[in-house]
Parts: structure tokens; C-alpha cells; sequence
């Protein structure tokens, strides 16, 4: 591998490329990096292309789950932004989710702008050298990655290899489709041969996979003569395909490779929690508006890395007390807190007991080593976790007043601050860059965060609350913080909203002539009117990222008219309410569609018997109702909803979206 010190430096190339640019991102990144408590970047390269890596303390430390037979999953994704991501996550082995399955967390992120060997060596030689225990190779864990070729050979001599078999599944399927151009009706046979459970790929090693492969040809002969309209005596391209990946599949994938690695045998590689992550760049489109341009590199590393870090590092303060969607692990399970304790230890105490968590490795927990949680009493704690910080009602409530907001709210605004500001892990700060500066307020009684940024004389807040007001108890209780409250409150005068006068002077006045007040016509229903079933985003309760059942898939949610539903399919699958058979005026007239998988038992004569799943999708349909569509698909999104083609919906349909599925049309 060349001395990546002889080559440019990634600023170096930037600036002869973009000289002229007022805009410069990698700049940008740069100047972020240097805002962190501790750099980030961990190596930079200008040849070929701008290459950045990038290691923070919190995945340094996730390298004390690395031990012999722990898997690492690598991948390398483009999309919307101008440059590949490649992630490196492991299993956070104190953690424990809803499914009894350790978490994903990162070891490493890198950007680049080319993806061929040499480009990974670089990424893997910075890495490794900042991981201690892969530099010191105290350990050999399991790498799951896919077939691209610069990615296994730079990772080869630090881990055992094994190959994603879902991406060998998208590689055999696309070339059946593309390259033999056999139609999608007949692909299933073929797939199911393979893939099913207890298929080709689960054989035991390399002569028992060629053995059953040979015993199938004459089915693949058939199959794929039938399928192409081939005459008597055709020789399957397929079976050949999959005899010249024998070696591949062998050392990578059956079940002799799988006990090699020190990989359980009866489950198959995959990169699945690296998926999950990618996953994540979708919300941030929708969250940041940028799906009509390229995020940037500080704009993906601050609200997507650093933003998923925030979450991962909540999660394991709530488990510690036995709140939150995780739980500790067995390993750690003997570091539970009462919760009557945690609230009277301080903050410094709590961070303090964190950190050793997150630097205890898991054969130290495993031997069940303990940590205490002290509780130092300081008359010079600035944060206190009594409920010792009281906001001046006086002063607030004359300002609310002034606004025109109710008695009743104002006191609840100050109350909220007030346990807002005596709560524990509820306000953080955010990582900013171009000087801001943010805090994270997090909500007590659901996974709600709302992000609040601190002004030379006011706090702005992202919540509902402020946006209708310019009031809320997050922008208080940071104001408080920040000891801005006085010039937020100066602020808020000035923002004063002027009523009505004509309003004010016919309200309640009884209409004039024989009919009085009737209107002539029903009044138009506006969409504050609408009855809301509730948000559509990533704070409900009821979301979760990942794909749990078979039907879950990437595919998109089209809206189509009810004519288009195929007449076998006259119930919604959710609820398994007919459609009316008669057409129905809007917004009834509408509903939507989805394809995906689907399970059947394997002996027809038994439902209760074994269920198997399809390789091919089939559609549903569904009413356009917030419990049909979320409680069968919980990572549902409005932008993954689309409009079909051809289809222009009028504004009571386009209400109804907005009030089921918060979806807005742009």
C-alpha cells in the first residue's frame, strides 16, 4: 500500500478543484471537527478523490464489545449526497431491544468520493490504527460485507470473512432477470431452490452444495427452458452461474464457512443493521427539506452520525433505570440503578457512572464487576437535581399576558420549564456548527426531542407551541439556562400579535335580516378542522425503524384510485374492511397500494404448519387511515408515500392525506 503521507492532502486537491467557490464544504467539516471536544476525523486523503474518516469517542469506545466471534458489518451506500458512505457497526452488547437482539452501533464512518481498493485500504489503515485492539490483532472478528471486491481484500487480514446473503440474493436475482431476461412470474422456482430455509445455501459445505445443485439440473433445464420458450434439451445458464460461484459460496457462505468464522451456523450473514442506518438518511431528508438537493458532509455527519450517537447514548442512560425501548443486557444487568437513586445523585455522579460503563469491556462484565454510583453533595453544584430551580412568575406571566395566552396555559408553560430544568437527561447540548448554539430538550413522556437554538437575544424552538405563539416551555427553560430569560422576554414584547379590531366588534353579534346568522352554504371545513388521528414521524410511539415481517420492504406507498384495486382484493388488508362496491364520491375514492411479500404454509392441507416466504411480492391495498397503514408498516414515513401516475387529487383528498398521514403535497 503506498505511504498515504506521500500523497496530497484531502484540502490541498479541494482548493486546486474549488478555488473559486465562496462555498467550500470540506472546509465546512473541517471547522465542525474543531468545534467537537475531541477531533473526529481520524484520517483525510486528497488521492483519488477527497477521502474522510471519521472515529468519534463514542465509537472508540464501542470497540470494547470486539471479541473473539463478534461480527462486524461493512457497507458502502450512495445516495443523496455527492459522495459514498461507507459504515462499520458492531453489536452494542449491553443493550437489549424489544426482539431479545443486541443493537447496531458504529465503529467507524468514512466518506469518499471513489470506491476502489485503494480507497478502502486508507479507510481500514486509519481505522485500525485508531482501534486498539484490531492494531494490537487481539482479536479476529467476523466481517460481513458484500461482493465488492475493495472492501473484503482491505479487511481480509484483520477479520474472517463472510459474504451478505441478502446482497448474493439481489446479485442471482438480477441476474435472472437482466441477464437472462427470464420474466418475473417464473423467478420464483429458481429463488426458492436456492434461498429457501434448508435450500442450497444452508448445505453443509462445498461437495454437498455441487452434490444437490447436479441432483436439481434437470429442474433448472426445465424451468429456464420453459420460462424462455427453449427447445427440448436446453442446458440451464443459471445452474452454471451458480457452479461457477461454488468456491464463493463455500468459503463465504454455507454453513462449513459459518462454523469456520465462529459464526452460528443456523443463522445466514447479512448486513442488516448497517441497512438500518441507511435507513436513517431518509428521515433526515424529510426532516432537513434536502430531497431535492445533496447533503453536504457537515450536514450528514451533525444530523445523522452524531445525531444516532445522542440517541444510542440516551438509550443506555433509560435502561440503567428501566425506562426506555431498551433494556440492559445480561452481561450488565447487575449495573441497574434504583430509580429513586439515580434522581438524587448528581449530574456529575451520573456522568461520571456512565462513562465507566462505556469503558468497562464485556469480559469485565461478564464477571460481574460493579460500579458505584456517588452521590457528592457540592454547595457549588450548578446543576442541581432537587427541585431547586424556580422561574420568576411574576415577570413571565406579565409578559404572557401581554401576548394574549390564557391564565391557565402561562401556568402550565412555567410549571413545564421549571421540570424541564429540574429533570435529569432531559436537556443536552447539541453539537453546531457556524457558531450556533443548541440544546436538545427531550420529552419526559414520549421519545419527543425538540431542538432549541440559543439567539443573541431570544431562543427559538422547532415545537408546535412556539411556531403558533412565539412561546413555549422549551425556549423558557433554555432561556433560563442560558441566563437569557430577561432579553428573551424583551424579545417576546416586541413579537406582540394585534387582534383583530374587527373581529373583536362581531363576535357574537346576531346576524342582520329574516335569516340571521345562517350562511346560505355549508362553510368550507378547514384543515385545522380536519379530526387528527395523530402525527405521522419518527417520535410516535408506535414507530420503529426496522423491517420486522416479511412484507416489509423499501417499495413505495402509491395513492391510486379505487378502480385500479384488483377485483380478488375488495377488502382493506389491515382491517379487513370491504371498499364500497360502489364507487364513492372524494375523498372516499382513493386508497392505497403497497407489494410485498407474503407467507403460506408449506403443507396446504395444514395451516398450522411450518409458514415459508414468498420470494416474489403480491399487492395490498389499504383505506387511507393512519391505524391501517402505521400499525401494519411501523417505519412508515409521509415521504414515502406517492401519488400515481396520472392521478390529480383534489384539495378535500389532499386534506385527508394531510390528516391521516401528515402527508403534504409540495
Amino acid at each position: 500500500m503506498m505511504d498515504p503521507c506521500s500523497l496530497p492532502s484531502s484540502k490541498s486537491v479541494y482548493n486546486c478543484r474549488y478555488q473559486e467557490r465562496s462555498h467550500d464544504p470540506l472546509q465546512e467539516i473541517l471547522n465542525y471537527n474543531e468545534e467537537l471536544r475531541t477531533n473526529s476525523i481520524i484520517g483525510q486523503h486528497g488521492y483519488p478523490g477527497i477521502t474522510l474518516v471519521f472515529q468519534t469517542d463514542y465509537m472508540n469506545k464501542n470497540s470494547r464489545f470486539l471479541e473473539e466471534g463478534s461480527v462486524l458489518q461493512i457497507d458502502t451506500t450512495f445516495g443523496q449526497h455527492n459522495f459514498y458512505v461507507t459504515i462499520v457497526a458492531t453489536q452494542d452488547k449491553s443493550l437489549k431491544n424489544k426482539e431479545d437482539r443486541y443493537p447496531w452501533v458504529m465503529l467507524a464512518v468514512a466518506f469518499h468520493e471513489h470506491r476502489n481498493a485503494f480507497v478502502h485500504e486508507q479507510i481500514v489503515h486509519d481505522i485500525v490504527n485508531c482501534t486498539d485492539i484490531l492494531k494490537r490483532k487481539k482479536v479476529k472478528p467476523v466481517i460481513i460485507t458484500d461482493a465488492e471486491t475493495g472492501i473484503w481484500k482491505a479487511w481480509k487480514p484483520h477479520g474472517k470473512l463472510l459474504r451478505c446473503c441478502n446482497h448474493f440474493n439481489q446479485n442471482f436475482k438480477h441476474y435472472l432477470l437482466r441477464d437472462l431476461h427470464i420474466p418475473n412470474s417464473h423467478i420464483t422456482q429458481f429463488m426458492q431452490a436456492v434461498f429457501k430455509q434448508g435450500g442450497l445455501i444452508d448445505c453443509e459445505d462445498k461437495q454437498s452444495f455441487e452434490d444437490s445443485l447436479r441432483a436439481m439440473e434437470g429442474d433448472f433445464n426445465q424451468w429456464e427452458s420453459v420460462a424462455l420458450n427453449k427447445p427440448a434439451g436446453y442446458s440451464s445458464k443459471a445452474f452454471k452461474w451458480l457452479i461457477s460461484h461454488s468456491d464463493m459460496i463455500a468459503k463465504r457462505l454455507l454453513k462449513c464457512a459459518r462454523r469456520k468464522a465462529g459464526f452460528p451456523t443456523e443463522l445466514r450473514p447479512n448486513t442488516n443493521g448497517v441497512e438500518a442506518f441507511n435507513h436513517r438518511l431518509k428521515q433526515v431528508q424529510e426532516e432537513l427539506h434536502a430531497r431535492s438537493r445533496k447533503l453536504t458532509y457537515v450536514e450528514y455527519f451533525s444530523n445523522v452520525i452524531m445525531v444516532i450517537e445522542k440517541d444510542m447514548e440516551a438509550h443506555l442512560a433509560r435502561a440503567l433505570i428501566g425506562q426506555g425501548s431498551f433494556t440492559l443486557s445480561p452481561e450488565y444487568s447487575h449495573l441497574a440503578v434504583p430509580l429513586d437513586k439515580w434522581t438524587a445523585a448528581t449530574t456529575d455522579a451520573k456522568t461520571e457512572f456512565l462513562q465507566k460503563i462505556r469503558n468497562m469491556p464485556v469480559k469485565e462484565a461478564r464477571k460481574k464487576k460493579r460500579i458505584q454510583l456517588v452521590s457528592k453533595d457540592s454547595e457549588n453544584e450548578l446543576e442541581s437535581t432537587s427541585l431547586d430551580v424556580i422561574i420568576p412568575h411574576e415577570i413571565v406571566r406579565a409578559t404572557l399576558l401581554q401576548q394574549g395566552i390564557p391564565i391557565e396555559t402561562i401556568q402550565l408553560i412555567i410549571t413545564g420549564a421549571e421540570d424541564l430544568l429540574n429533570s435529569n437527561n432531559t436537556i443536552s447540548s447539541k453539537p453546531t456548527w457556524r457558531g450556533l448554539k443548541q440544546y436538545l430538550v427531550h420529552s419526559k413522556h414520549s421519545k419527543a426531542s425538540y431542538t432549541c437554538t440559543v439567539n443573541l437575544k431570544h431562543v427559538t424552538c422547532e415545537c408546535r407551541g412556539y411556531k403558533s405563539k412565539k412561546v413555549c416551555k422549551h425556549s423558557l427553560a433554555i432561556a433560563y439556562k442560558t441566563n437569557k430569560l430577561i432579553d428573551h422576554l424583551q424579545w417576546l414584547k416586541k413579537q406582540q400579535v394585534k387582534s383583530n379590531m374587527t373581529a373583536l366588534i362581531t363576535k357574537n353579534k346576531p346576524g342582520m335580516g329574516q335569516k340571521g346568522g345562517k350562511q346560505k352554504t355549508r362553510p368550507r371545513v378547514l384543515n385545522s378542522q380536519l379530526p387528527r388521528t395523530g402525527t405521522v414521524s419518527t417520535s410516535d410511539n408506535d414507530y420503529n425503524a426496522s423491517f420486522t415481517k416479511c412484507y416489509h420492504n423499501n417499495n413505495d406507498f402509491v395513492v391510486i384510485k379505487k378502480e385500479g384495486v384488483r377485483k380478488d382484493r375488495y377488502k382493506c388488508f389491515h382491517c379487513n374492511l370491504p371498499f364500497e362496491h360502489v364507487i364513492p364520491g372524494p375523498p372516499n375514492n382513493i386508497v392505497i397500494w403497497h407489494r410485498g411479500a407474503w407467507e403460506y404454509p408449506t403443507d396446504k392441507q395444514d395451516p398450522s404448519s411450518v409458514k415459508k416466504v414468498s420470494a416474489g411480492s403480491t399487492d395490498y391495498y389499504y383505506h387511507i387511515r393512519r391505524s391501517c397503514i402505521r400499525e401494519r408498516y411501523p417505519y412508515f414515513l409521509p415521504h414515502m408515500l406517492k401519488i400515481g401516475a396520472g392521478l390529480i387529487l383534489n384539495k378535500v383528498q389532499r386534506d385527508l392525506l394531510k390528516s391521516e398521514l401528515s402527508y403534504t403535497m409540495l
